[in-house]
């Protein structure tokens, strides 16, 4: 039996990033900068890296980590801050963008 396209494991692993996604990107407004939710978040966007090579380019996802490791550990001033803020808002933006290209494929 096989499955039927609408529940491959690529389009499943693919939502669930999505509103990963989603809700890191809320969360970089509301919660708290020290807290290690997004190095969750990004520790389980690395593993769908690492399954679906095609779907995010690394180059960029890298790019991302780093912002957000200098956002976890905030010895920055208040502006740095903002505009790595602002840089994280914009590589999940286009996170959620590569994820809704392989939404479409399906």
């Amino acid at each position: 039996m096989s499955l039927s396209p609408l529940l491959s494991p690529i389009l499943v692993l693919t939502l669930l990033l999505m509103a990963a996604t989603g809700a890191l990107f809320y969360f970089r407004f509301a919660g708290r900068p020290e807290s290690n939710w997004p190095l969750l978040y990004y520790a389980c966007a690395a593993a769908y890296l690492i399954r679906f090579e095609d779907v995010i380019c690394s180059d960029y996802f890298c790019l991302g980590l780093g912002i957000a490791l200098l956002l976890r550990f905030e010895f920055l001033g208040r502006i740095p801050f903002r505009l790595l803020r602002a840089a994280e808002a914009s590589f999940l933006l286009w996170i959620l963008w590569c994820c809704y290209r392989v939404v479409l494929w399906f």
